[in-house]
């Protein structure tokens, strides 16, 4: 997944790769796309999002 920190994108099979060795994020990227996009809707429905800074929360 996208690290909020440096915006690096990893992808593993921790089930397999638990120490996170073997990066299938070149290899998958359609599954890094729709994890992404996920993830991304997600932070932004719970303001966890880089795009939102502390304490500043859209007003409806």
């Amino acid at each position: 997944m996208r690290s909020m920190n440096t915006g690096d994108i990893r992808l593993y099979k921790v089930k397999t790769d638990y120490r996170e060795e073997n990066n299938l994020a070149a290899q998958m990227p359609e599954k890094v796309n729709i994890m992404d996009k996920v993830l991304r809707g997600y932070a932004g429905r719970t303001y966890a999002s880089p795009y939102f800074s502390h304490g500043s929360f859209p007003v409806d």
